[in-house]
């Protein structure tokens, strides 16, 4: 036997260097790695199962498509079968350079196969039809490069990959159509039908790539929307038992997946609530979406309605998103989608006329289950882009939530001039991925993005032009890679679930090739490098950067402008960078508009990002108004003590019978921030009469219940500093500063109907935190003398300063509440300043009084009859 053993070993080794083709004498194995590798017909893709991402890591490795590719535990490479060369088998080695294995002794009947996976013993295991076949690759194995044996299964499934457990070196697999889990054990050629996948039902995907880890998790990855997902502990699952399975990340779509993984890697997780990341993905937490149903993450969130989108904070929209958005609020504009009306298709589409159609027409009033779709048009975007028509419809549930949105506009001479993947990502929102789709086999990116107020939303844009005798789509990340001067039906789509989104936008497609054939496809790749989220605040700008690709340079190209009415300003920058998480600050000065373009020097789609602080504008819409000039000028000085900017200042002088005012959004989408950290509005401010100011609340619905202000403007420029306790609403309550959203300066004619001239200068507004001073923390100096104290009418405070100065004097009452001020020069040496009794009640006070040069005395005041 030994002998026989011994020829058998040494024959195999003269047929195998026979037909072996060594592509690289350099081959060396993998071992276990961390990664999964995807096969997209003949490249290869890196994928972290933690993250989602992908980077291709290798092109063309060989002239066919590899499938049925899988791990050998025992050698430690790559294998699979090749596609139009029968009965070859390809090892991949770890710098993805090959060798071919033509196993002649593979019968005639399963030359090929799409499917396939090898056990811990280094077993090749593939599927044909309905049986299984089974080839050495154990390189210690007598029999290695030999076919062994086959059987059939109990039943034909429909599957498209498989892959071992090291926990129990049993075979699993999902099925399509059904999604029902598999446990296959080849030894005793037993299949086990262990039920639907919770996760997983009312899906049609093709599972083309499936990996394990140590822990006996299964990774399903769907090849139309790339989505992974994981159903734990597989080993431990008895038939029709509980089958514990999450969403777990957004990865690569593909028309051809096939995956491969060493079983015994462990894959990092997401512990989903330590405010950390920790499978280094860049998302924590809830973002996550292996923490999507876990804990007290929601497994979905509610969405925007399309009333509220369609814009973006570019430069020409700003203005004109800020107007909008305050005449909404003026005249208590309150979009409820609970009574907007029921959409109902003319059925042209859907009866098969193919003539007249419009925009509306290629909406499916049943795309989302469980839902009914409410028109919610933004009508009044006709005024504001370069849309000619508009229509929208939210998919509202049964609780009244609404959980997906189309928007369409028809636009001509070029493409609608905003997209959702850009997203007002310098504001507040978040891209937590961008990803692909696949749909009637052609690639479109899908972007994951987390609004401001919290809602996440996947998000699909495209659009479609007519050619005469067909339709053609295109999906792009970048707008100017759309096809010029031409007209197009353009669609935004977003759900908070990936497989409304699909099946949304499959849908969309569908109704138009019922019209006319779609006879191409021009879409793009998503960007590998791109801006997750930033920050400007006080003059500094802050970009967190994704880097997929390894790229170890970026360019930052664009321009910016100090105000509306500023030139612009070009930027051109190069960066390094060195990990998957960057953080890039700027010094960027006083900041109205950027945009800019950032790219990668591996190279690929760039990124564009833009953004706009929220715009000054003027309200000049009360009879016989006349704006005479408008000017806004440059923040001056940037203010970084912890309070917070209103940037820019403005010069208004206008005619009116009525009134003229002026108005600044804190964003440029109008969305509420918290500014309850601070109790003092501070600016400079001139002009002509009395100026009302006013803060405006989200959850004020009219604009008379608004808090105001009123104050009388000199023509000299003076120093203001207004408690926010004393803005009021109309039932005399003082305002909270929660929510809030806009402010606007009201100059009002003292005789309604006589023309007035009226003109107002604003600057350096902030919004700060006074002292709070309590009577339990004083520390008083001697130094400076109150004469007399107790006060009647008038005292004079003492004291003496080092240098020629200005002063601040600030008086308090027992809450800390600052009652009073005043400003004036110090001269060298001994100095008095005095104080007037005006409306303070009898009792103690405490005042302070602060010199330029950093001198600061505190003292108290009694006040008496």
């Amino acid at each position: 036997m030994k002998v026989t053993s011994f020829k058998s070993k040494v024959f195999l080794l003269i047929i195998t260097s026979i037909i072996t083709i060594n592509a690289n004498a350099q081959n060396e194995p993998f071992n276990c790695v961390y990664n999964a590798y995807l096969f997209q017909y003949n490249d290869v893709y890196a994928v972290n199962l933690a993250s989602g991402t992908s980077l291709l890591v290798a092109e063309d490795i060989t002239e066919n498509s590899i499938n049925a590719s899988a791990y050998n535990n025992v050698d430690g490479y790559l294998w699979g079968f090749l596609k139009n060369e029968p009965k070859t088998l390809i090892r991949i080695g770890n710098d993805f350079s090959t060798n071919k294995f033509t196993i002649n002794s593979i019968p005639d009947d399963a030359i090929f196969s799409f499917v396939g996976d090898i056990n811990v013993d280094g077993i090749y295991h593939y599927k044909v039809s309905k049986s299984i076949y089974k080839v050495d690759l154990n390189p210690n194995s007598d029999n290695y490069l030999e076919f062994i044996e086959s059987f059939e299964l109990t039943q034909n499934i429909n599957v498209h990959d498989w892959a071992f457990n090291v926990n129990d070196n049993n075979l699993y697999t999902v099925e399509k159509n059904s999604n029902h889990l598999y446990r296959i054990n080849t030894e005793t050629k037993v299949m086990t039908d262990l039920g639907i996948v919770p996760i997983l039902i009312g899906n049609d995907y093709t599972y083309g790539a499936v990996y394990f880890d140590v822990d006996g998790n299964l990774y399903v990855s769907a090849n139309q929307t790339g989505t992974i997902y994981r159903i734990k502990n597989v080993h431990n699952i008895t038939t029709n038992g509980y089958i514990d399975s999450n969403l777990f990340a957004y990865g690569p779509a593909s028309a051809s997946n096939d995956g491969a993984r060493c079983p015994s890697a462990p894959v990092p997780d997401e512990d989903c609530s330590n405010g950390k990341d920790d499978d280094g993905d860049g998302l924590i937490d809830c973002d996550d979406p292996a923490c999507s149903g876990v804990e007290s993450c929601p497994t979905i969130t509610l969405t925007t309605s399309a009333n509220k989108g369609g814009l973006e904070s570019n430069n020409r929209l700003s203005q004109k998103i800020t107007a909008r958005n305050y005449l909404r609020s003026k005249t208590n504009y309150d979009f409820d989608s609970k009574k907007a009306p029921t959409f109902k298709p003319s059925n042209k589409i859907y009866l098969g006329q193919k003539t007249m159609v419009g925009i509306e027409d290629f909406i499916p009033y049943d795309g989302v289950k469980n839902t009914e779709a409410k028109i919610t048009t933004p009508s009044d975007l006709i005024n504001l882009t370069n849309a000619k028509k508009i229509f929208s419809v939210d998919y509202v549930n049964t609780q009244q939530q609404t959980v997906a949105s189309i928007l369409t506009m028809e636009t001509e001479n070029g493409v609608y001039e905003h997209t959702k993947y850009i997203c007002d990502r310098l504001l507040g929102a978040e891209i937590l991925g961008i990803n692909t789709f696949y749909i009637n086999d052609e690639m479109f990116i899908k972007t994951t993005i987390k609004s401001p107020s919290g809602e996440i939303e996947h998000v699909i844009s495209f659009a479609v032009s007519d050619n005469g005798s067909g339709y053609d789509v295109e999906s792009h990340w970048n707008l100017d890679k759309y096809t010029q001067n031409i007209s197009y039906y353009n669609y935004q789509v977003w759900s908070n679930s990936v497989d409304d989104l699909y099946r949304l936008t499959s849908k969309i497609l569908e109704m138009f090739s019922n019209v006319k054939p779609i006879t191409s496809y021009k879409n793009s790749t998503p960007p590998y490098v791109y801006v997750k989220s930033g920050n400007y605040k006080n003059g500094k700008l802050t970009l967190n950067i994704v880097n997929t690709n390894n790229a170890t340079n970026i360019k930052i190209k664009g321009g910016l402008r100090a105000s509306e009415t500023s030139d612009t300003e070009t930027i051109d920058s190069d960066i390094e960078i060195d990990s998957y998480n960057t953080k890039i600050e700027f010094e960027a000065k006083s900041l109205f508009d950027f945009g800019f373009r950032i790219e990668g020097n591996n190279g690929g789609t760039p990124d564009d990002v833009f953004m706009a602080d929220g715009a000054w504008g003027v309200d000049a819409s009360a009879k016989n108004t006349e704006v005479i000039s408008f000017d806004v000028s440059p923040q001056e000085d940037i203010i970084t003590d912890g309070s917070y900017m209103v940037e820019r200042g403005i010069n208004l002088s206008a005619k009116t019978t009525e009134y003229v005012s002026v108005y600044k959004a804190f964003t440029p989408r109008f969305n509420a921030i918290d500014l309850q950290e601070y109790n003092t509005l501070k600016l400079n401010l001139k002009g002509t009469g009395k100026l009302s100011i006013v803060i405006m609340k989200e959850d004020v619905q009219h604009w008379e219940d608004q808090h105001k202000y009123t104050v009388e403007l000199t023509n000299e420029t003076t120093t203001k500093e207004i408690l926010l306790s004393d803005f009021k609403n109309s039932h005399n309550e003082s305002i909270k500063m929660s929510n809030v959203t806009m402010m606007v300066f009201v100059l009002t004619n003292e005789n309604i109907g006589t023309e007035e001239y009226k003109s107002v200068s604003l600057e350096n507004i902030e919004f700060k935190q006074a002292e709070n001073l309590s009577n339990n923390n004083i520390t008083f100096n001697q130094q400076v003398q109150i004469n007399p104290n107790p006060i009647k009418t008038n005292t004079t405070i003492s004291y003496y300063s080092n240098i020629n100065s200005n002063y601040e004097l600030s008086i308090f009452d027992i809450t800390g509440k600052r009652i009073n001020m005043m400003t004036g020069n110090t001269q060298l040496g001994n100095n008095n300043i005095n104080y007037n009794k005006t409306n303070e009640e009898n009792g103690v006070y405490v005042f302070k009084l602060k010199i330029t040069n950093g001198q600061s005395y505190t003292g108290k005041l009694i006040f008496s009859n």
